[in-house]
């Protein structure tokens, strides 16, 4: 039995390590740290730094964004407002072994929940994907590096990668008191399934989709300079992760009597952000795209074609009727809705909805919306380019409160 560490910046440097040699029994009987220890909050800061520290940092924008979400001035205030909900008769620590399965389509987000864990006092086993990444080279290369530097922190905290294998899988189930389950319904279905302690806490993140509305009237009166921004905001939130980001928008409705001009505009000004940020479609994928299109309406009536065939613009089919249809090719591919007032978003809002982007929709009529659904179906509602943003509140998961263990003294 074999585990497959991938801390190394090159592919050639990775090493092949026996199971129990790699994580001995004797890991899991190391002491925690305290809850928001110094030690592990100077550590995120350092990796942050690091990070930022590259020149090339600016040809990874998600790099760019964990690097100002780790710092230590962004950390503190979430602390801080998290230990404001505790009472003064609670004390609080850490969970004990937490063993993360992190996502393959979106390769770095396991680091908000690592470090959210990490503060926590947490040990961490954590199974990145076999997918290789010059971003996740980037940061095991740091990561490696801080090791040297941050005994306590390495020596508590694992990162590595496996064949899929129930018996590697199952040996780091059983001794964890969490277990962190990003990568879908299946994975979620996998992991659950094996042996575990009668006490471990799952945190599952299963397959969720997500949207975006747009106020007619209010993009009107966007002047050029104004839906250029919109469009480089949104072309964000959809083409970061290719678009397969779960809180990355898939469906896009255009509420209001202008919808079809609207509709033309906004994917105009997309295809110039399409354009500028060079996110063309390779022939390999545009036949993928083409396929994935043709399939969809041959699957759904009520489904028209809207834009196809152009590789400097994205892909989008007219839904005229029936329950909501969500793309799942990635890459930017759209399933477009026109509504008459956004009271009709509540008929088509789905349990497995996760993220709401919106444009030029108040906060009042947006509270009326959650109140017609009686919150069913959405997790996160935020303004377009704001998509992608990590919250210590993730799918419904106060994160903090469950990666953690309180105590009542009175």
């Amino acid at each position: 039995m074999t585990a497959k560490l991938i801390f190394a910046a090159a592919p050639q440097k990775d090493q092949t390590i026996e199971l129990k040699e790699f994580c001995p029994p004797a890991f899991f009987d190391l002491p925690t740290l305290p809850f928001f220890s110094d030690e592990s909050i100077a550590f995120l800061n350092e990796l942050s730094s690091s990070i930022l520290k590259r020149d090339d940092i600016r040809s990874f924008p998600e790099l760019l964004a964990l690097a100002f979400w780790l710092r230590k001035g962004n950390l503190r205030p979430i602390i801080n407002a998290w230990k404001e909900k505790l009472s003064k008769e609670e004390m609080v620590f850490a969970r004990g072994v937490a063993f993360h399965i992190a996502p393959s389509n979106v390769d770095s987000i396991f680091l908000y929940s690592w470090a959210l864990s990490l503060l926590s006092g947490n040990l961490n086993l954590v199974r990145v994907s076999r997918k290789r990444s010059m971003q996740l080279e980037i940061l095991f290369e740091i990561i490696e590096d801080l090791y040297k530097t941050h005994q306590l922190v390495a020596e508590r905290n694992k990162l590595f990668t496996y064949e899929h294998d129930d018996e590697i899988s199952g040996y780091f189930s059983i001794n964890a008191d969490l277990r962190i389950l990003w990568g879908g319904d299946q994975t979620v279905s996998l992991i659950k399934g094996l042996n575990s302690k009668p006490t471990v806490k799952d945190v599952a993140f299963s397959d969720k989709s997500s949207l975006a509305a747009v106020d007619t009237k209010s993009y009107l009166k966007l002047n050029d300079k104004e839906r250029s921004e919109l469009a480089h905001s949104f072309f964000n939130d959809a083409y970061w992760f290719d678009q397969k980001a779960c809180s990355s928008p898939g469906r896009v409705y255009f509420i209001g009597d202008q919808a079809p001009e609207v509709s033309k505009l906004f994917w105009d000004y997309l295809g110039i952000e399409i354009v500028k940020n060079e996110a063309l479609d390779d022939v390999s994928f545009s036949i993928k795209k083409l396929t994935a299109f043709y399939k969809k309406i041959l699957d759904h009536k009520g489904l028209e074609p809207l834009i196809q065939g152009r590789y400097d613009r994205p892909t989008v089919l007219l839904q005229k009727s029936g329950p909501a249809v969500h793309p799942t090719c990635g890459g930017g591919f759209f399933i477009e809705g026109r509504l008459a007032n956004l009271e009709e978003l509540a008929n088509v809002i789905k349990l497995q909805d996760q993220t709401l982007s919106y444009f030029g929709l108040s906060s009042e009529s947006l509270k009326r919306l959650c109140d017609n659904t009686l919150g069913l179906g959405l997790d996160r509602i935020v303004p377009i380019g704001h998509a992608l943003d990590f919250y210590p509140v993730w799918d419904g998961y106060d994160l903090l409160t469950e990666f953690s263990k309180r105590l009542t003294l009175l």
